[in-house]
């Protein structure tokens, strides 16, 4: 009997992870999204810091839910992007620090996109 339950059990978790992983994918265009704004706000250079804030929170939301849901590959560079958020917001004015995360989050955007067809 206890291997029945630890069956459905089993079970039980997995669908719960499936679906927390296709709720991920649904809102992923969302994220996306919230990231270009974000990006927009830096470029226009309006609220900067808070924009970083932003990225910075989002980024580490992902970091952490993205790997156990099966995207490895965005939790990875979405921490490396927190990283260097973090940097820049401890010295905002060094120019190469936002390159570095300018980059990330460009690899990260793109990563994002790559997984929107696995909706269909």
């Amino acid at each position: 009997m206890k291997t029945a339950e630890a069956r459905d059990t089993s079970g039980q978790l997995e669908q719960a992870i499936e679906g927390l992983r296709q709720k991920f994918l649904r809102e992923l265009d969302e994220r996306i999204f919230a990231f270009e704004d974000a990006m927009a706000q830096i470029r226009n250079g309006s609220n900067t810091q808070h924009a970083l804030r932003h990225i910075h929170a989002m980024a580490h939301k992902q970091a952490g839910i993205a790997p156990s849901l099966g995207f490895a590959q965005i939790g990875e560079i979405s921490r490396d992007l927190e990283g260097k958020i973090e940097k820049t917001l401890s010295d905002p004015d060094c120019a190469e620090k936002h390159q570095a995360w300018h980059k990330s989050l460009e690899l990260l955007l793109d990563e994002m996109e790559q997984q929107l067809p696995d909706l269909a």
